[in-house]
């Protein structure tokens, strides 16, 4: 028997199936936050990104016929993740110790309540072409309406400065929340809204996110656990683009996977195969 996939009968909501599965990983919300999920598709093919996102855009159906009449459409789903970066991190500058967190004036005297993770990062060079290493391992620190004293892991000889950076309650990735310059001791006493979107290098977004989002879409439960339990996982996932976008500090990550549907002679429906 056949079910219809899309009631709507367009292959765009494919688009908003996939960003589904996603949002349902363990893991993936708590390293970009749900907000980026929540944006309508389709989206433009070259959308305005300026900040953190996560882009599913659908492609053109690739048809082939099968015996019986029926087309199989090979719907491509581009996944693309962007992530700003001020400046470019570098494995050649030394991952500094993890940093030293001490809580700030007494409950009450200040804006941070919650379990937070600070972490740090080195700035080396010259100001107009400096760089920085990946984030170093994580200090968790318990507040009660208060601050936090951030004080460097190991030496700071040779540093321009030292970005620090910080989860958001309830993440587990780590935001910029202010540097220190000259490198030094950094008190944060910013909540979570005045946190930018830049999330600390990490060598996760930087060498692992293509096959972390490929093994989501290729798992053969991809479809059913998202709700849709007539669909097929993808049929194929290629890695696409990998990039440093100089003009707007964006970095871009993508995955192309191949979601498999029939297409009805008649009404023109797409649907999908599913033994009863």
């Amino acid at each position: 028997m056949t079910a219809a996939l899309f009631p709507e009968g367009g292959s765009a909501k494919v688009g908003r199936l996939v960003l589904g599965v996603l949002k349902a990983d363990a893991l993936l919300p708590k390293v970009f936050g749900e907000e980026i999920f929540a944006s309508d598709y389709p989206v433009p093919e070259h959308p305005i990104v300026r900040g953190l996102a996560l882009r599913a855009i659908v492609g053109v159906p690739k048809r082939t016929r099968v015996p019986g009449g029926d087309l199989v459409l090979a719907i491509p789903v581009q996944v693309t993740a962007h992530f700003p970066r001020t400046t470019p991190a570098t494995s050649a500058i030394a991952t500094p110790p993890a940093p030293t967190v001490e809580a700030v004036g007494a409950p009450g005297s200040g804006a941070l309540t919650g379990t937070f993770v600070y972490r740090h990062t080195r700035i080396e060079g010259q100001p107009w072409s400096a760089a920085e290493s990946y984030a170093s391992p994580g200090t968790t620190i318990t507040l009660d309406r208060q601050g936090a004293l951030v004080k460097p892991g190991g030496s700071t000889t040779g540093a321009l400065g030292l970005r620090v950076w910080r989860s958001p309650v309830g993440l587990v990735s780590c935001r910029w929340a202010g540097t220190a310059l000259p490198a030094g001791d950094y008190t944060d006493a910013s909540p979570d809204a005045r946190l930018g979107d830049e999330l600390a290098p990490d060598l996760f977004l930087e060498r692992n996110l293509q096959e972390y989002l490929s093994r989501i879409l290729y798992a053969s439960e991809t479809l059913e656990e998202s709700g849709t339990p007539n669909a097929d996982a993808a049929l194929d996932v290629q890695f696409g683009p990998d990039a440093l976008d100089p003009a707007t500090n964006l970095r871009t990550v993508s995955v192309i996977a191949w979601y498999p549907s029939l297409q009805d002679a008649e009404t023109g429906d797409i649907v999908v195969s599913r033994t009863p």
